[in-house]
């Protein structure tokens, strides 16, 4: 709940911010695992899958200005940016300890998160604003993450 009301200020204490999405996008997903692993009867197939992509994107929902969206796509996308244009990553450290089970699937995401949050330091440090990217409630929708999401979605080499 309290994530909810932060937004980047593009300095140092953006950190515990970026510690604080990734705890909750982890917490959530160990949560969604358990239930789904309780709830499984398939023996075949005893353990469920990362669910980091749902869990991103609703945590997005609720804390828009903080947790930036994770899918294979904008994923795959956001490697490609930094590869192919040589762009420089934030040195941010981004110390966090997960499950075993899932500390692949996590620290896919943590480094996601780091290049999604250098693209809009990028775009902060320039002065780049968002514009209004839900026609229907401009007002509430000039999120830097959705902007960043928006970017990697749509990269084309």
């Amino acid at each position: 709940k309290a994530l909810s009301s932060k937004e980047f200020g593009y300095t140092s204490t953006d950190k515990n911010i970026l510690i604080d999405t990734i705890f909750c996008v982890a917490l959530l997903n160990h949560i969604l695992r358990d239930i789904i692993n309780t709830v499984n009867t398939d023996s075949a197939d005893k353990e469920s899958k990362n669910t980091i992509s749902f869990c991103s994107k609703f945590l997005h929902f609720l804390c828009p200005n903080t947790v930036f969206i994770k899918d294979s796509i904008s994923l795959e996308n956001g490697r490609s940016i930094f590869k192919n244009l040589s762009l420089t990553i934030n040195a941010i450290d981004l110390k966090c300890d997960f499950d075993p089970k899932e500390k692949n699937a996590i620290k896919e995401y943590k480094d996601h998160v780091i290049r999604a949050y250098s693209v809009a330091k990028f775009l902060h440090d320039n002065s780049k604003k968002c514009i209004a990217q839900i026609a229907s409630n401009p007002q509430n929708s000039t999120y830097m993450p959705r902007l960043v999401d928006s970017i990697f979605m749509n990269y084309k080499l």
